[in-house]
């Protein structure tokens, strides 16, 4: 690790153990990785800071109830910018750490979450705890945190695409940005990339057909082009192993159980008709 990155991991906030606990929530926000990748070619560091400027205000406006603690971390250049607004913000409990190089923000909220859950002379933090972040190096600290805690959260981006890995670690995932159903459209969407029935070149489109409220079921209606099942085959997989997985992750998710019409093929008749 560069000498750079561990002076920037000094930069984490010390808390004794009862300021730790008297807060309703903590928030580790991997902020460039909410926002996705830069496009700008001019003005690069100021457009992209009011990006992030943008993004960190609109997470704020959600889950700011002025108790909570959060740990932001992004790119040095970007938070020591004249242009970023998230600078001393201490008294707040809003805490912009700079990183380094690549996976820097990763590792120092890494390094966060060591020292405010994991530390061995802590008592287990009782409040709501949010990762923003679709990076899989958080899936170890996932596991640890769902051990003790039900009131973990993870927080994507719909700029960017969720991995199996994260997919299949985190008990509760919320789309930023994004209400129902515009999120379960993009939950799906990101799980047929994954897969690669989506490869963004054959017009995958996503419609909900009916949702029954009152028995919490939905119907979704699939279309691509697709002459020969390459794609179809693809989103079901053997056995229809996705389509099992895809299930599990809208009924946690969403509290839903799922059909699924794929060009006009009932993906449930269809895995009956295989079953038999």
């Amino acid at each position: 690790m560069a000498q750079l990155q561990r002076d920037f991991l000094a930069l984490i906030p010390n808390f004794t153990k009862e300021n730790i606990q008297s807060f309703n929530s903590i928030h580790f926000i991997d902020a460039e990785n909410m926002i996705g990748k830069p496009t700008f070619k001019t003005n690069f560091v100021k457009r992209y800071v009011r990006e992030l400027n943008s993004f960190i205000s609109q997470y704020l406006d959600i889950y700011n109830d002025e108790n909570s603690l959060f740990i932001i971390s992004a790119g040095r250049n970007f938070i020591a910018s004249s242009f970023y607004q998230y600078k001393g913000l201490e008294k707040k409990n809003i805490y912009s750490i700079p990183s380094y190089g690549k996976d820097g923000a990763d590792l120092v909220l890494v390094e966060a979450l060591i020292k405010y859950l994991f530390s061995t002379d802590l008592i287990k933090f009782p409040g709501k705890i949010y990762i923003a972040s679709s990076d899989k190096k958080f899936v170890k600290p996932i596991n640890e945190i769902q051990s003790f805690s039900k009131n973990f959260f993870l927080i994507i981006t719909a700029k960017g695409n969720t991995g199996k890995y994260m997919l299949n670690t985190a008990n509760f995932i919320k789309v930023f940005g994004l209400n129902f159903p515009d999120n379960l459209i993009y939950f799906i969407n990101n799980f047929a990339m994954i897969t690669g029935a989506n490869d963004e070149k054959n017009f995958f489109t996503i419609a909900i057909k009916d949702l029954d409220e009152i028995n919490q079921k939905v119907a979704i209606s699939i279309t691509c082009e697709d002459e020969d099942e390459k794609f179809y085959n693809r989103f079901i997989d053997e056995e229809f192993r996705n389509i099992s997985l895809l299930e599990s992750y809208i009924l946690r998710n969403f509290g839903l159980s799922i059909s699924i019409d794929f060009n006009d093929k009932d993906i449930s008749l269809d895995r009956l008709e295989s079953s038999g």
